[in-house]
């Protein structure tokens, strides 16, 4: 864990209309909510910050807009620059995540999408299932398209209840793992011909 020292500064009373955020505990006790979108950006920095990605994976999950952000809200954005430098693989997937809110709302991102890219499919393997991005995510962000081809088969496949007529060779059916993943990486370079001419249903 990451030991966090808060320090109000002038730019924090230029930028921020209230001294500090509240966040209501639910009824259950089980977590925290977030009364507006600045206030759950700034607890998302603060979970990056602590390396609490589930956490911050969890709130980002939470925060949608289609309108531009206020000034509040992008100045508490940019705070999360300050995690570039952490390449855990979590971390990766965390910031494509809030990349992906910002390119819906047509702002810019707090760190570069392309490294995060790169680092999210080197490490993906390692990458927890609670950050790992949706299909629909990736395809916002653009990342890898023949991958991406592969899960749009198997995604239509399964949901037609049909078999994907093309030859997978030797992977055996285990879920996660780097093991795993090389397989089925090595698997799809087989076939990606197939992907780009469209795969037949049988």
């Amino acid at each position: 864990s990451t030991d966090l020292v808060l320090e109000r500064s002038k730019d924090w009373e230029k930028q921020v209309k209230t001294r500090f955020y509240v966040y209501p505990i639910h009824l259950s006790g089980a977590f925290i909510l977030s009364q507006s979108l600045s206030a759950a950006f700034y607890l998302v920095t603060l979970r990056l910050m602590a390396r609490d990605y589930l956490a911050a994976a969890k709130v980002l999950s939470s925060c949608s807009t289609d309108t531009s952000f206020t000034d509040e809200e992008r100045w508490i954005v940019k705070l999360i620059e300050r995690t570039k430098e952490d390449s855990h693989p979590d971390a990766h997937a965390c910031r494509l995540r809030l990349a992906g809110i910002c390119k819906g709302c047509s702002e810019e991102a707090p760190v570069e999408v392309k490294s995060d890219k790169e680092g999210y499919l080197k490490k993906y393997p390692h990458v927890s299932v609670e950050c790992r991005l949706t299909l629909d995510e990736e395809i916002v962000l653009g990342i890898d398209g023949d991958r991406l081809r592969y899960f749009q088969a198997v995604e239509q496949a399964s949901r037609l209840n049909k078999s994907l007529d093309f030859p997978a060779g030797p992977c055996r059916a285990k879920q996660g793992g780097a093991l795993w993943n090389d397989q089925v990486v090595s698997m799809v370079k087989r076939f990606l011909p197939l992907l780009k001419r469209g795969l037949q249903f049988g």
